[in-house]
C-alpha cells in the first residue's frame, strides 16, 4: 500500500492483527462491533474503538509513501518461466521506475529483483552499483543479470518486481561524466520523459519492451 494506518498508541506489533481482518483505514474498524474488538485484541480495544469514533484527541495521521525505496511490479494471469518475455516485463518496469525517480529528481544505487511462484514463494536479488542512476540504459544490464539470477531454477513464476533503493535527491549528487556518451543518453532521455509527460508513458517503447 502507499500509506499506512498511523495510530498513536498502535505499534508495528499490532498493525499485522490488524490488518488480517482488512482494517487499513479508520474507517475499516466501523466495520465491526466493539465486542468482535474485545474478543481479539483485548485491553486495547476500549482505545481503538474511541479513536475510530474520533472520541480520542490524539492526533491521527497518514503518513506519506516511504521514499527511501520505489518499486513496481506485474502479476500476470498465468504462470510463466518464459525468459524472453520476462526480460520484456522487466524493463518495462524499469522504465517506469525511472521515468517516476526522474519526475521526482532521485537517483538511486541499489537495485532488487524479484519473483513470486504460483506457491507464493519469493525469491530476490539485489546489486548495488558502484555509482548513483536514474537511467534505465544504465541500469539495463544489471537487472537483467539479476534477473538471470532470480529465474536460475527454471520455476514457473506468476509476479515480476523491480525495486530501486538508496534514493537520493539528484540535486545532492555530483558524478563527473567522463564519457560523451553518459551526457548524450541524459538528453535522450529527457526528451523522451517531455513527450510522455505530455501524452502518455506508452507513447514511447524502447526495442528491449516491445513483443
Amino acid at each position: 500500500r502507499s500509506s499506512d494506518l498511523r495510530i498513536p498508541g498502535v505499534g508495528k506489533a499490532m498493525l499485522p492483527k490488524l490488518h488480517k481482518y482488512g482494517i487499513y483505514k479508520i474507517g475499516d474498524i466501523l466495520k465491526f462491533e466493539k465486542s468482535f474488538f474485545e474478543g481479539e485484541i483485548g485491553d486495547f480495544s476500549g482505545f481503538l474503538w474511541n479513536v475510530a469514533q474520533g472520541l480520542d484527541k490524539r492526533e491521527v495521521r497518514i503518513e506519506e509513501e516511504d521514499r527511501k525505496s520505489l518499486s513496481k511490479e506485474n502479476t500476470f494471469n498465468a504462470d510463466t518461466n518464459d525468459m524472453n518475455f520476462l526480460r520484456r516485463e522487466l524493463n518495462i518496469l524499469l522504465e517506469k521506475a525511472c521515468f517516476r525517480m526522474r519526475k521526482e529528481k532521485l537517483l538511486a544505487k541499489t537495485i532488487t529483483v524479484k519473483a513470486k511462484g504460483y506457491d507464493f514463494t519469493v525469491i530476490q536479488k539485489s546489486y548495488t552499483r558502484p555509482v548513483y542512476s536514474n537511467l534505465e540504459s544504465e541500469m539495463y544490464e544489471d537487472v537483467m543479470e539479476l534477473l538471470d539470477k532470480v529465474m536460475k531454477s527454471g520455476k514457473k513464476v506468476r509476479l515480476i518486481g523491480i525495486k530501486l533503493s538508496e534514493l537520493i535527491d539528484e540535486t545532492d549528487y555530483v558524478q563527473e561524466e567522463m564519457f560523451m556518451d553518459v551526457a548524450t543518453n541524459k538528453r535522450l532521455t529527457e526528451n523522451i520523459d517531455k513527450l510522455r509527460n505530455k501524452f502518455s508513458f506508452d507513447i514511447i517503447k524502447y526495442g528491449k519492451s516491445l513483443k
